[in-house]
């Protein structure tokens, strides 16, 4: 069985983490899943056992730190999605000199869905075309596991 067919067999786990801010993004995210659950995604709270990360809101200096542990203890095929103009681009709380920073400095990010709060069947597809991705460059011989700076 290829990778892809393995991740399809199974459903697609998402650690969701929520920065900070509005919570819109992640509440937005949490929503589509209670209402659309036929497309097989589904919520963890261990890194271990995540397919994507999932980032939402304003990440500042601590959250940073946190956010590099949790990648590093996901397994690898693994992807990065922001979501939501915080995470993408530090949006309105970049400019009050808190340490916000878009999520793209600190960790590789495979796919930004932009937007104050984005579309949930955005988010949803986001998440689906991240991970056939990530299946596909690794069924190519490609490592999909980046390195932290």
């Amino acid at each position: 069985m290829s990778w892809l067919n393995g991740i399809r067999a199974k459903s697609i786990s998402v650690l969701l983490f929520n920065a900070g801010g509005c919570t819109g993004c992640a509440r937005q995210f949490q929503t589509a899943l209670l209402l659309d659950s036929g497309r097989g995604i589904t919520l963890t709270g261990n890194p271990r056992h995540a397919d994507v990360l999932f980032v939402a809101g304003c990440i500042n200096d601590m959250s940073a730190d946190y956010l590099k542990q949790l990648y590093k203890k996901m397994s690898s095929p693994k992807a990065v999605v922001a979501a939501g103009a915080c995470a993408c681009e530090g949006s309105l709380f970049r400019r009050e000199g808190n340490g916000v920073n878009p999520l793209e400095e600190i960790l590789p990010v495979d796919a930004c869905v932009r937007g104050c709060t984005p579309g949930m069947d955005e988010m949803l597809e986001t998440v689906i075309n991240v991970v056939e991705d990530g299946y596909k460059e690794c069924e190519n011989g490609r490592d999909h596991d980046k390195e932290l700076e």
